[in-house]
């Protein structure tokens, strides 16, 4: 950049300026954002009265990812730019940069009173429908990308736009494998194959379902197995960007017997980074396949179930959490329910956390309170009436374009079923080697006090294989 300014190094102050506006322009056009972002500054600290520049600066700042500094220089211009035409595009500005910068809601409300005061105002128009389609309301955002097209037909905006809603709400077929090995010998595998669509994109732009298959096996070491199958349909409302109900049931059959799992959940963003939620859900617990490598619960469960039992549970829960991307946050649920005839079924799990990011990479430090009451006189629990435990843990997570990775250790202390200390280590990584195929690995491991065997110390050690076919 400098050397191009070397050329005007004999003009007067006023040429000086106009090859840095050249400079900047140049690099605008080329798309490269830092150079122009750097030009455009100088031109400003040279003219802080130039709202033009002030503008192209905040504009540049906020494609960056310069949300803070953005939002500075818009909301100035907002509020003292003497040219009406100018405020309104710094308002409209600001904006995008909320929605780009994840401040959803505060996003939302300025694209809707901008189109109360400009109904006509395509660039608002086509910012609220990208807010819909990043927040699953396909349907919704298919709408007013139509709308801003038949008002701006050459907006490559627009168009982009449509293209990605219409791939959206095309059906999507899917193929999923899981398959769990421990050291003791069991093996859980999953198949689960269906489609997802649309039911009517234009009468409910929020309604997205699942309907599919699922086969699912399991034995143990002494050659005892268990097999189900059943029709899963899944469904997801979104009556406004923030709001997402889910239903799904699942219909199968084990050993000739008609079995029902399903419930129905609520959540709602209730702002930046807030979210409550809440649900029923009944389950016939003969599923082999346990969704937690250590869940001993589950575990004992499927040496019970293949034998022939069946058990059912229905739970009420609620709960909320604050989860900003960086920063301290934390969660707290709560599930109230009955398990078999009437036994209690209850848990409160509390959890704080500090989650710090660079680049791709976050590392989250979190601390957690577990209180559990099963009454329940069934040998299939190893636990007594109740226990609670309490401890805290280290995650590291990194989100490539093509990959993913994690790692985690914690350390707990709990009553009861673990009498002691204990600590958990587990690591996984998976990749999408195109959109939709994905294959993953994870590796956990378990050691711990053990309630129900004296002094002895318990481990255990998992590996869970998972691939995903969406085309």
């Amino acid at each position: 950049m400098d050397n191009a300014l070397a050329l005007f190094s004999g003009a007067t102050e006023q040429g000086r300026w106009q090859a840095w506006r050249g400079v900047a322009e140049v690099h605008r056009k080329r798309g490269e954002q830092d150079s122009a972002r750097e030009a455009f500054g100088r031109l400003l600290a040279g003219d802080p009265a130039d709202d033009d520049v002030r503008l192209e600066y905040a504009l540049l700042c906020s494609w960056s990812g310069r949300y803070d500094e953005a939002e500075a220089e818009l909301r100035r211009l907002e509020e003292q730019a003497e040219d009406l035409e100018l405020r309104e595009r710094a308002r409209r500005a600001r904006a995008d940069n909320a929605a780009w910068s994840g401040r959803h809601h505060e996003a939302w409300r300025s694209y809707r009173e901008e189109l109360q005061l400009r109904p006509d105002d395509t660039e608002a128009l086509i910012g609220l429908a990208e807010l819909e389609l990043w927040k699953g309301r396909a349907g919704q955002a298919r709408q007013h990308f139509l709308q801003a097209l038949e008002r701006q037909p050459s907006s490559d905006r627009a168009r982009d736009g449509l293209a990605e809603a219409d791939s959206l709400l095309a059906p999507e077929f899917l193929f999923q494998l899981q398959f769990l090995h421990d050291n003791s010998g069991w093996n859980r595998f999953k198949l689960l194959t269906g489609a997802e669509f649309a039911p009517d994109a234009t009468a409910y732009p929020g309604w997205r379902m699942f309907l599919g298959t699922e086969y699912a096996a399991f034995e143990d070491g002494s050659g005892a197995d268990l097999e189900r199958d059943s029709i899963v349909t899944r469904q997801i409302l979104r009556p406004d960007p923030f709001t997402r109900v889910h239903l799904d049931f699942e219909f199968g059959d084990h050993r000739d017997e008609t079995t029902v799992r399903g419930g129905v959940e609520a959540q709602h963003e209730y702002a930046a980074d807030i979210y409550l939620w809440g649900g029923w859900r009944h389950d016939d617990f003969i599923n082999a396949y346990a969704p937690m490598p250590f869940d001993r619960y589950n575990q004992a469960l499927a040496v019970d179930l293949a034998r022939g039992d069946v058990v059912q549970a229905d739970t009420l829960q609620a709960g909320g959490a604050y989860d900003p991307a960086e920063g301290w946050g934390g969660l707290g649920n709560l599930m109230v329910g009955t398990i078999d005839d009437g036994n209690a079924r209850n848990e409160a799990y509390l959890q704080g956390h500090h989650r710090t990011r660079e680049g791709s990479q976050s590392v989250t430090w979190r601390g957690f309170f577990h209180w559990m009451d099963y009454r329940e006189p069934s040998p299939l629990y190893y636990s007594p009436a109740s226990r609670d435990g309490i401890g805290g843990g280290w995650r590291w997570e990194r989100l490539e374009q093509a990959w993913t990775a994690f790692a985690d250790l914690s350390a707990f202390w709990e009553s009861a079923t673990l009498d002691g200390l204990g600590w958990q280590a587990g690591a996984g990584w998976s990749t999408e080697w195109e959109p939709g195929a994905a294959a993953g690995l994870e590796v956990h491991y378990l050691s711990s006090d053990s309630g129900r065997t004296g002094d002895a110390r318990y481990s255990s050690w998992a590996v869970l294989v998972h691939i995903t076919y969406d085309f």
